[in-house]
C-alpha cells in the first residue's frame, strides 16, 4: 500500500544519488564544469518543486529518485569546479566548508519539518527554490574552468579567466597559457574524485545540501 511505498523513499533517493554521483562528472568533463554545476542546481529546483506537487506514492518515489540523481551531482560538480581555483593548501578547508553547508541544510530541513509536520509540500518547494540563485550565479556570473576551456580549444577564454584570477589575487598576468593551465587546477579530476569520496564518506552529504532535493521526504 501507500505506507509500504513511503518506506522506500530513502532507498529511491540514494539509488538516484549514487547514479548521479557517477554520471555528473562525465557530463562536466565533456560539456563544462560550470554548465554541469548550473544544470545540477536547476534539476534540484525542478525535481524538488515537482515532488511538492506530486499526486501519489508512485510519482513521489519516482521524483525522489530524480531528486537523488540531481543531488548526486552536487559534491561532484561543486568540488570539481571549486578545486581548480584553489591552492592545494586551501582545498581541505574549502572542502570542509562545503560539507558544513550540507549539514546546516540537513539541520534546517529537520527543524522545518518539526514545525511544519503536515506542510511537507511547502517545505520541499521552499528548500528546492533556494538552489535557484546558485544555478543563476553558476550560469551567468562565475567563470568556467580554464582547464576545460583550454582542452576544448577556447584558449582565449581560458586566458581571460586566468587574467581575472591574477587580478583578483594581486598577481601579474600569467605567462604562456598551456603551462599555467596545466598547473592551475592540474588536479581537477582528483578534486572531483576527492569531493565525491568525501561526500560518500560523510554519509549522505548530497542529501541535505544544494537546496532541497533531500527535504521533500
Amino acid at each position: 500500500g501507500d505506507a509500504a511505498a513511503m518506506k522506500l523513499t530513502a532507498s529511491f533517493f540514494f539509488a538516484g544519488w549514487m547514479l548521479g554521483l557517477s554520471l555528473w562528472g562525465g557530463l562536466a568533463a565533456r560539456r563544462g564544469w560550470l554548465v554541469a554545476l548550473g544544470a545540477v542546481q536547476l534539476c534540484v529546483v525542478a525535481f524538488g518543486c515537482a515532488t511538492a506537487a506530486c499526486g501519489g506514492p508512485r510519482s513521489f518515489l519516482l521524483l525522489r529518485f530524480l531528486c537523488g540523481f540531481a543531488e548526486g551531482g552536487v559534491p561532484t560538480t561543486s568540488f570539481g569546479w571549486a578545486g581548480e581555483f584553489m591552492l592545494p593548501r586551501s582545498k581541505v578547508r574549502v572542502g570542509f566548508a562545503l560539507l558544513i553547508g550540507f549539514h546546516v541544510g540537513s539541520l534546517a530541513i529537520t527543524v522545518g519539518a518539526y514545525y511544519l509536520p503536515h506542510g511537507w509540500r511547502l517545505l520541499s518547494a521552499a528548500t528546492s527554490l533556494l538552489a535557484l540563485p546558485l544555478s543563476l550565479c553558476a550560469l551567468f556570473l562565475l567563470p568556467e574552468s580554464p582547464r576545460y576551456l583550454q582542452r576544448s580549444g577556447r584558449a582565449a577564454q581560458a586566458a581571460e579567466v586566468l587574467r581575472r584570477m591574477a587580478l583578483l589575487n594581486g598577481r601579474p598576468p600569467p605567462p604562456t597559457l598551456p603551462d599555467v593551465v596545466g598547473d592551475v587546477g592540474g588536479e581537477h579530476e582528483d578534486g572531483a574524485a576527492d569531493g565525491a569520496a568525501d561526500a560518500d564518506a560523510d554519509g549522505h552529504g548530497g542529501g541535505g545540501g544544494g537546496g532541497g532535493g533531500g527535504g521533500g521526504g
